[in-house]
C-alpha cells in the first residue's frame, strides 16, 4: 500500500475540514442577530442577520384566488375526461 498517498489525503481532509470550520465560525461571529430577541423592542432580525426597525405602515394586499381555482378545476376536469375517454 501507499502510505504516503494515504497521509497527504488525510492531511488535506483535515486542513480542508479546518477551513470550513473556521469560516463557519466566523460567519456565526459577525452576526449581528440571530433571533429578534437579540434586537431591540421595535427591531426585528432579517435574514441578513441585521436589526432592522418594524415598518410603520403594514399593508395587507387582498388575495384573489378564483382564477388558480377555475384554472386547477379546468384541469381537473379535462383530465377525467381524458381518462374516461382513454378507458372506453
Amino acid at each position: 500500500m501507499n502510505n504516503k498517498g494515504n497521509i497527504g489525503i488525510i492531511i488535506v481532509a483535515g486542513l480542508l475540514g479546518i477551513i470550513i470550520l473556521v469560516m463557519f465560525i466566523t460567519n456565526v461571529a459577525t452576526r449581528e442577530c440571530s433571533a429578534s430577541k437579540d434586537c431591540e423592542g421595535n427591531q426585528y432580525c432579517g435574514s441578513d442577520f441585521q436589526c432592522h426597525n418594524f415598518p410603520d405602515k403594514i399593508v395587507v394586499k387582498q388575495s384573489d384566488y378564483v382564477p388558480a381555482a377555475i384554472i386547477i378545476a379546468g384541469g381537473l376536469v379535462g383530465a377525467a375526461v381524458i381518462y374516461r375517454w382513454k378507458a372506453e
